[in-house]
């Protein structure tokens, strides 16, 4: 009878510590993956990284691991609204341990991992919608098109963290890399290449071809981005302002230790076109 009740008690005991490791867990992205899996192991992973960021906003720990996409293997193509206080991290070879692995030890080059919006063409769906709280680390942000923030759009106000991303081919009116209004963005360690901000026949005065800040305390530090630019392609006698970096409306702006090459703008080939802020302008 003891034996059973100390079985009974070390099951109960197993079962205790095994629901709160469950409760506490890492969310789990893969390309391996499938929506219907509970997300809670590398082997039970989800499929799309919405999946993972909803079921993560149900946890404690609100944590995203986001494994990498190969040329093989898809990449990520989706528009993700992440809620309140979760944060995503990509960067991943599909292995790691969270109990053991060391965050700053991840290999971004090695475990590239790549996200896509999936309708680029439609202005409503920026490849990462911010609703605060919110970290974006760790991944490759390419070929969004939209109106404002392309690759990412962070203007619900809260605090926002995007580190170690690379943020290339993305074209909007503001903000083709990143659209911050009414926050606290902080962007570190990454880069930037090849991202737009241009005019359309509905739209003028374009501006922020990386990051368009509005209202907003922005930090920037070590971070390159490389042609960048602004440019008025369609309306006349308009403006073009910041090719990488445009903050007006009362922006608090810190940027240190950054590189900014062949960045411009620009009035293309329009009548009369004011340019200012080839890198930074701050109004």
């Amino acid at each position: 009878m003891k034996k059973n009740r100390l079985k009974t008690t070390m099951l109960t005991v197993y079962l205790l510590f095994a629901s709160i490791a469950f409760a506490n867990a890492v969310v789990f992205v893969s390309t391996t993956g499938n929506d219907a899996n509970n997300g809670l192991t590398w082997a039970t992973s989800k499929r799309t990284i919405q999946a993972g960021a909803t079921l993560a906003a149900t946890q404690p720990d609100k944590t995203v691991w986001v494994a990498r996409s190969t040329v093989v293997v898809p990449q990520y193509l989706e528009n993700v609204s992440l809620p309140v206080g979760v944060l995503v991290y990509g960067g991943f070879a599909g292995t790691e341990d969270p109990l053991t692995f060391d965050l700053k030890t991840r290999n971004f080059v090695a475990n590239e991992t790549v996200v896509q919006p999936t309708a680029p063409a439609n202005p409503a769906n920026p490849a990462f919608t911010l609703l605060g709280g919110n970290r974006v680390d760790g991944f490759t942000i390419r070929n969004g098109a939209a109106l404002q923030g392309a690759a990412i759009n962070h203007a619900s106000g809260g605090n926002a963290v995007v580190a170690n991303c690379v943020i290339k081919n993305n074209t909007s009116f503001r903000g083709a890399g990143i659209f911050a209004q009414n926050g606290n963005l902080s962007v570190t360690k990454c880069t930037f290449s090849d991202n737009t901000a241009q005019d359309t026949a509905l739209f003028a005065n374009p501006a922020g071809g990386g990051i368009y800040a509005e209202n907003c305390s922005l930090s920037v530090s070590q971070s390159t981005f490389t042609n960048q630019i602004a440019k008025v392609s369609v309306n006349n006698a308009t403006s073009a302002k910041g090719g990488a970096i445009f903050a007006n409306e009362g922006s608090i702006c810190s940027i240190e230790r950054c590189t900014f090459n062949r960045c411009q703008a620009t009035g293309g080939t329009v009548g009369t076109v004011y340019t200012w802020g080839g890198a930074i302008y701050v109004s």
